[in-house]
């Protein structure tokens, strides 16, 4: 279980566990960018931040990775459509 999980499922009482969820992606896709479920941790916690544009930039990572893909939040199917510039 990763922290992100463990925040979202309130399996954990460390009121830090989303930014150490948050620091640990920014870490991962860092070492590597083509590494897919670093993007997607990212846009899913900024999206739990509603910080909506940055959660659309890693959205945008995330179909460039792959071009077919949804979010799942809350049990709800997101797709992720990419703005066209």
């Amino acid at each position: 279980m990763n922290y992100r999980m463990a925040w979202s499922t309130k399996q954990s009482q460390d009121p830090l566990i989303l930014d150490r969820a948050l620091e640990m992606a920014k870490k991962a896709v860092a070492i590597d960018d083509s590494y897919f479920d670093g993007h997607y941790e990212l846009c899913i916690i900024y999206l739990y931040e509603q910080q909506h544009e940055k959660a659309l930039a890693e959205a945008e990572e995330i179909l460039k990775l792959s071009p077919i893909f949804s979010v799942e939040v809350w049990g709800k199917e997101i797709p992720i459509k990419v703005r066209h510039k």
